[in-house]
């Protein structure tokens, strides 16, 4: 009789293994200088502990300056933007251990100008009158 037997040694805690993915129909220009930033949570076999919050990274496109802002949802405003301005933004998640990877670049540009619902409305209506 041959038996094989397998010993499991606990596991060091991990940092999550992959990035949070970014919604790209709720990711936009809300003005000219203000982003929302949303974002599907990791994976659970990814996560390898609990998700404490996120970090939003974010820069003018090609420039090294880099800016973040944390948060405990899956949703972020930035704001105090150029106009005009097309930055990147990318998002990790963290748990006790550490910061997830981001993926990269996620490009969204700020309005020249007024906010998104301005630039929405048709010209010659009166939103007063609405």
């Amino acid at each position: 009789m041959h038996f094989t037997f397998t010993l499991r040694l606990p596991q060091k805690p991990t940092a999550p293994g992959s990035a949070p993915r970014i919604i790209q129909e709720q990711t936009k220009a809300e003005d000219a200088h203000t982003i929302r930033v949303a974002w599907q949570e990791i994976i659970p076999k990814d996560q390898n502990g609990v998700i404490m919050g996120y970090m939003v990274f974010y820069n003018v496109k090609d420039q090294a300056l880099q800016f973040s802002q944390t948060t405990l949802v899956k949703e972020a405003i930035i704001g105090g933007l150029k106009s005009n301005t097309t930055y990147c933004v990318r998002v990790a998640g963290y748990t006790k251990i550490g910061p997830s990877p981001t993926q990269g670049c996620y490009y969204v540009e700020t309005l020249q100008s007024g906010t998104l619902y301005e630039t929405k409305l048709k010209p010659g209506i009166d939103i007063n009158k609405c």
